[in-house]
């Protein structure tokens, strides 16, 4: 029983996967987050520009 069968491989490239798969994700999440914002500000400056033109 000592040894290095197919199973082991594949279980070890599944959670190797997972792993990558994770990580992956959080980078996805973290970006839109920061992403939503900056375009939230952009979206503010935009309406505070048309404000002040409505207004002169």
């Amino acid at each position: 029983m000592g040894g290095f069968n197919a199973v082991d491989a594949i279980f070890q490239l599944v959670m190797l996967l997972f792993l990558a798969g994770l990580i992956v994700g959080v980078v996805l999440i973290v970006r839109s987050v920061f992403g939503r914002k900056k375009q939230l500000d952009r979206i503010e400056s935009m309406l505070k520009e048309q404000r002040e033109k409505e207004n002169k």
